[in-house]
């Protein structure tokens, strides 16, 4: 990774990555070159990670290009702070500076643009700036180089940053100047300029390649020479069978349950003979349903991972947990510290707790439907999480996005698992990690952060023990300051009244003397005197003054002494809260029956947590040699990835190094649907094909669930003649499905194109190029104007969908006098800035505005689809007049999203000139108006 930082590094922006003709830095290849397609087979682990390094540099560079594009034109906001040079270092071929910036915004793994001046401004980022100007002129500042964040902590509400550049060569006079003034004790100004947290772990999911087990390596390099059958689908047969040697009982509920695909494509998840499993799920299957399914059938029938672990899934074992262990430990650690100190005895420290919030609404399914258990206090809320005991099968439930890992928490809280014993379904014991700011507030209360709040006070109190020591070690150092202060403030008052004396002696020293004469006769005359510093004269009251010195010194010597003691002892109760919390976080991961998150966090968050752990998952020490390989624990029986044909190879390799050897790993997705979203030409050269399309090319059997519920029969023919060459049926409570304005003299129809013949394509007001039709927009809105009047009772959803970003900027403008005020207003902006659904409510009607492209995986009763395209111009073949909406995965997307109703408003003259959508017209046929 070293290398990949330094070349990443040593990248100009300007020349590397904004300027179009340049060439691409980690190929050393011209932009108008043609990359080398990505094979569907490799002979050796060299030539895989090859392949896929030289596609990822090239996507990286574009994304980089994209982000600094995106602050250019305000889409993001642009995060330019000052930083304070402080240290630096060599480290192999980067130098890595330690930078000090005041309440800076900004993470581990933010590529920053470091400037000697701050830049003018945002403008000068963009692509089309570099492109105009002259060679050799920039608008950025001239002394600048790119640094990446490889690890960011708070302190005293300043942000410290270790920061890697690679040190700066003196090729030219500006990189000669750099390298003279990036010098400690200096100031900069740092620029974030894009997050490549994602990007770097899928490049270390390709270093980890080597650490698979060698048969599930030798099955990603060559399929083919791997696979176990090849038949597509399990017999009846072997697929009852397999269910019924692992739980009769659960065998009968998922076939009264289940359909006969679904029950095909649960079943072979149980196949061991085959290291990956491949589950196709087109729209309206029941993907999530049979995603329950598969983790139902792994947690009931077992996994038999090695010959010395025997699973069955319906108990826990009792053996202690070593975080759970490493946990109850942080109590004798630091019992004892604060006996016989002088620390004061505050209030009683008390943490938040997300108990005294009101579960959300899934969660609290999860509490109802949960069982109770004592062996670790866990509420309902965690279902059959047990704290302090191994569950005998552990699952890791994955996918590319946030919104993909809500709705299947959410579900798996609502819905539950079928149990082995009784049959009845449960809440699982599970998790869900990832940072809770995008986690869906319906879910929050399973997310590990709110677990974990709720065991804090289980078993024996331990953070609030701990939590309290470090709080009273806290009011200990601020007392000792306190008395600090007022020691230095007693010692500067004696200095500066002894200043004024010694200055009022040398101005009235002659009067003084003749004065104290006098005064030695009247008192000699009166016969007396007074004993004391005082009627010692000068010489008493400085002996006194410096007594007073002195001891006031000596107790700051003192106060300090106590003041580092203490100060020690609140940083060790600091380090030892943030370890118990840590461990509290391991414990629950290890305890999980499930644990869900996206791709990106089981190579983050998860895959540091494990490999923290104190002992791998089968209770053996790691070894140094072990330690210094970064090993991870294979902690995870089974790995379950959804929309796995929407994300990169690497990408669906980050998770496989947390895996048992001989682990399950079931691949749930649809190749016809969209394919992961890429910005460069890589996509081209292959990486764009996700690992379950290639595992499919190279001829891995796949299973596909051949039964729709979602959509109306007329809406689903379509789409299953062709797309899925016939194959998808439609289920029983579809067949009859009906809407009361289904009758409305076929206009409102299930099924209905409307041909916008005055339509005209414009260019949209944002950047990019982004197409436009404003009567289009116009008719989407009379539409749902004739639905809403015409059956003001009706209670639905309507989803206003659309390819481009500047046609549902049109659609919102053309809706803006139905829709309430608020949902107008300036502050929504930047949530539309996405392609992103946005959703608001109009009396009894809930409506959607979202690009196709973002409204995958969704659905809703009625969907009036806008294509914009509607061009005059002849000749235009092959698609090339129907821009995005050629690819015909995204035209699938786009005509399955519909329950009830399909409205799809286009230039039909336009389309026709398109295979596909030639094909769909002449399908509507007598329902074109």
């Amino acid at each position: 990774m070293d290398d990949l930082h330094a070349a990443i590094l040593s990248w100009d922006l300007r020349k590397d990555v904004l300027l179009p003709s340049s060439a691409a830095p980690s190929l050393g290849l011209p932009q108008s070159a043609q990359l080398p397609p990505k094979p569907g087979s490799f002979s050796s682990m060299q030539q895989y990670a090859d392949a896929f390094r030289d596609l990822l540099m090239e996507e990286l560079r574009a994304s980089i290009a994209a982000a600094a594009d995106d602050l250019a034109a305000g889409s993001t906001s642009l995060n330019c702070f000052p930083v304070f040079l402080k240290h630096m270092r060599q480290v192999n071929t980067t130098q890595v500076l330690t930078l000090t910036a005041e309440g800076a915004s900004v993470s581990s793994l933010d590529l920053l643009l470091l400037t000697k001046q701050p830049l003018a401004n945002a403008a000068a980022l963009s692509t089309a700036a570099a492109a105009a100007e002259p060679d050799g002129v920039s608008s950025l500042p001239t002394l600048r180089t790119l640094g990446l964040v490889v690890e960011a902590s708070t302190s005293q509400g300043q942000r410290e940053l270790q920061c890697k550049v690679v040190p700066p060569q003196a090729s030219s006079s500006d990189r000669c100047k750099l390298h003279q003034t990036l010098l400690p004790g200096t100031t900069w100004h740092a620029t974030v300029i894009h997050s490549l947290t994602p990007n770097m772990r899928e490049f270390q999911a390709l270093c980890n390649f080597h650490l698979l087990p060698e048969g599930m390596r030798a099955f990603l390099l060559n399929p083919k020479a791997s696979r176990a059958e090849t038949s597509s689908t399990l017999s009846s047969s072997l697929a009852s069978s397999a269910l019924q040697r692992g739980s009769p009982q659960l065998s009968r509920i998922l076939q009264a349950r289940f359909n006969r695909s679904q029950q095909v494509a649960v079943a072979s998840a149980l196949d061991a003979r085959r290291p990956f499993v491949l589950v196709q799920g087109p729209p309206g299957t029941g993907k999530t349903s049979t995603i329950l399914g598969i983790t139902s059938a792994l947690l009931a029938c077992g996994l038999k991972t090695s010959a010395s672990q025997p699973a069955d899934a319906t108990t826990h074992k009792h053996e202690e947990d070593p975080a759970l262990a490493a946990l109850q430990s942080a109590k004798a650690r630091s019992a004892g510290k604060q006996q016989g100190g002088t620390a004061p005895q505050p209030q009683s420290y008390k943490k938040p707790s997300a108990a005294t919030r009101r579960p959300g609404p899934i969660a609290a399914a999860a509490a109802n439907g949960g069982s109770n258990n004592s062996a670790g206090g866990a509420t309902g809320l965690e279902g059959e999480l047990r704290l302090g005991q191994v569950p005998a099968v552990r699952i890791l439930i994955c996918a590319q996005s946030n919104a993909a890992i809500d709705e299947l928490v959410g579900r798996l809280a609502r819905d539950g698992v079928w149990r082995k014993t009784d049959g009845s379904q449960r809440a699982p014991g599970m998790v869900r990690l990832g940072r809770s700011e995008t986690t869906h507030p319906q879910v929050l209360d399973l997310h590990v952060d709110a677990v974990a709040e709720r065991l804090s006070g289980k078993p024996g109190a331990l953070l609030e023990d701990v939590g309290s020591r470090h709080e009273q070690a806290r009011a200990h150092v601020e007392q000792l300051q306190q008395r600090i202060r007022a020691a230095h403030d007693e010692l500067h008052s004696l200095e500066e009244h002894e200043a004024r004396r010694q200055q009022d002696r040398q101005a009235g020293l002659g009067e003084e003397t003749e004065g104290c004469r006098g005064e030695g006769e009247d008192a000699g005359g009166n016969g007396g005197g007074s004993s004391g510093a005082a009627d010692r004269g000068p010489a008493g009251r400085e002996s006194a003054h410096h007594n007073a010195v002195r001891g006031i010194r000596e107790q700051l010597r003192g106060l300090h002494v106590q003041l580092q003691e203490a100060e020690r002892e609140t940083r060790s109760g600091g380090r030892e809260l943030e370890r118990a919390q840590r461990e509290l976080r391991h414990a629950i991961i290890r305890a999980a029956e499930l644990t869900v998150c996206t791709l990106n966090v089981a190579g983050g968050e998860l895959a540091q947590a494990l490999a923290a752990l104190p002992h791998n998952a089968s209770g053996a020490t790691p070894t140094t040699a072990t330690q210094s390989t970064n090993v991870m624990p294979h902690l995870f029986d089974a790995l379950i990835i959804d929309e796995a044909a929407q994300a990169l190879e690497p990408a669906a390799l980050i998770p496989l190094p947390l895996l048992k050897p001989n682990c399950r790993v079931v691949l749930v997705g649809d190749p016809k649907q969209l394919p992961p979203t890429l910005l460069s030409r890589s996509s081209a050269a292959g990486l764009s094909q996700s690992l379950f399309s290639r595992l499919q090319a190279c001829g891995v059997p796949v299973h596909m669930l051949e039964t729709q519920y979602r959509m109306h029969p007329r809406i689903s023919r379509f789409p299953s003649a062709f797309f899925y060459g016939g194959a998808l049926a439609d289920g029983v409570s579809v067949q009859q499905r009906t809407a009361p304005f289904h009758s409305t003299n076929g206009i409102l129809g299930p099924l209905v194109v409307f041909d916008v013949a005055d339509g005209q394509e414009g260019r949209g007001k944002g950047r990019g190029g982004s197409l436009v039709n404003t009567c289009e927009a116009e008719a989407a809105k009379a539409l749902f104007q004739g639905l809403t009047e015409a059956h003001p009772a009706w209670k639905g959803s309507v989803a206003l969908l659309t390819p481009y970003r500047a046609q549902l900027s049109a659609l919102r403008a053309a809706f803006r006098g139905l829709l309430p005020s608020d949902s107008t207003s300036s502050s929504a902006a930047p949530r539309r800035a996405n392609n992103q659904p946005t959703s608001v409510t109009v009396g009894s009607v809930t409506i959607e505005f979202s690009t196709i492209d973002g409204y995958q995986g969704r659905e809703a009763d009625v969907v009036i689809l806008s294509c914009v395209r509607a061009s005059t111009a002849s000749g235009q073949q092959g698609g090339r007049g129907v821009g995005f909406l050629a690819d015909m995965r995204r035209m699938n997307v786009a005509l399955t999203r519909a329950r009830c109703s399909l409205w799809v408003l286009c230039h039909a003259t336009t389309l026709r000139k398109q295979m596909g959508w030639n094909a769909f017209i002449l399908h509507a046929g007598r329902c074109c108006f």
